[in-house]
């Protein structure tokens, strides 16, 4: 069986053929875009909204994989769950790096300013573990 050169009998497209730029008329482009705005206003959903149910969606499945997995008697069929929940997982978290941005702030790096005759003055000292989990829950 040949693998390269001419093959006969087979279509494509014609030696020296011009390319075609496919013009759509800016009223029926208008009126396809007000079809699309008025569905999805109907649904009265965001992207961001479709976005986050999805990854809720997989992250619950995920989660109840595991605990199938947990339940199951032979070794394929938790080897199976387990597989299945960390997709799941993989994919609610591919969904949620995608939403982070819209939801949570960028941290800014943030540059200390402050006068000459009045540094800042930073006091550290020795605390003891009740204080200090106090400041961590954040009642000091």
């Amino acid at each position: 069986m040949p693998s390269g050169g001419r093959r006969p009998n087979q279509h494509g497209r014609p030696k020296g053929s011009k390319n075609v730029i496919v013009k759509i008329n800016p009223t029926v482009r208008a009126r396809v875009t007000e079809k699309l705005v008025e569905r999805v206003e109907e649904l009265d959903l965001t992207p961001l909204e479709v976005m986050l149910k999805t990854m809720k969606i997989h992250f619950s499945d995920g989660t109840e994989l595991l605990k199938a997995s947990d339940a199951a008697r032979s070794e394929k069929t938790k080897e199976k769950a387990r597989l299945r929940a960390k997709y799941e997982y993989r994919e609610a978290s591919a969904i949620a790096k995608d939403v982070a941005p819209y939801i949570h702030a960028k941290i800014q790096t943030i540059t200390l300013k402050g006068d000459a005759s009045s540094p800042l003055e930073i006091a550290l000292g020795l605390m003891d573990a009740e204080s200090l989990r106090a400041v961590v829950r954040g009642k000091k």
